[in-house]
C-alpha cells in the first residue's frame, strides 16, 4: 500500500472514529441547536491489461491500469433562533477513471454523476431561502 492510500485509509479512520463519537454524544441530546455530520467515499478499481486489436482515443487501453474516485461531504446546521435555520454543504470530489474515460465509460462506480470541471474542486450547491415560521420549532 503506497503512502498516499496509507494516509487516505488513515483520514478515513479518523472520519469514522469522530462520527461515532458524535452519535453517541447526538443521542443524549433532546433538542440541538447545532449539528455537524461528515462523509466520505473513496472508491478504488484496477484492470488488467489485455490484448487489443485497435485502439483509439476513446478506447480503453490495453495495459494494466488503476482508477478511483474519492468524495468528502460535511453538512452543518445552525438555528440562530426560533424559527431560523442556516445550513452548510460543502463537497468535495476528486476522481480518475480508467483510461481517462469521459460519459458512461467514465467513472464507472456512479459515485461522481457531477461534470468533472477542476480535480479536488469544492463545491457548495445553491442555499434555498429558509422557510421562517415564528414559533415552530421541528
Amino acid at each position: 500500500m503506497s503512502k498516499k492510500n496509507k494516509k487516505l485509509w488513515v483520514a478515513a479512520w479518523l472520519v469514522v472514529c469522530a462520527t461515532s463519537v458524535a452519535v453517541a454524544h447526538a443521542e443524549e441530546l433532546q433538542d440541538e441547536n447545532w449539528n455537524a455530520k461528515f462523509q466520505t467515499t473513496y472508491i478504488w478499481q484496477t484492470k488488467p491489461s489485455f490484448n487489443a486489436a485497435y485502439s483509439g482515443q476513446n478506447s480503453l487501453k490495453p495495459g494494466h491500469e488503476k482508477a478511483y474516485s474519492f468524495s468528502a461531504t460535511a453538512a452543518f446546521g445552525w438555528r440562530p433562533w426560533d424559527g431560523a435555520e442556516l445550513y452548510l454543504d460543502p463537497e468535495l470530489l476528486q476522481g480518475v477513471p480508467l483510461s481517462n474515460l469521459t460519459g458512461l465509460a467514465g467513472l464507472s462506480n456512479a459515485e461522481q454523476q457531477i461534470e468533472r470541471s477542476q480535480p479536488g474542486a469544492v463545491s457548495c450547491p445553491p442555499v434555498p431561502a429558509p422557510e421562517l415560521e415564528p414559533g415552530r420549532r421541528d
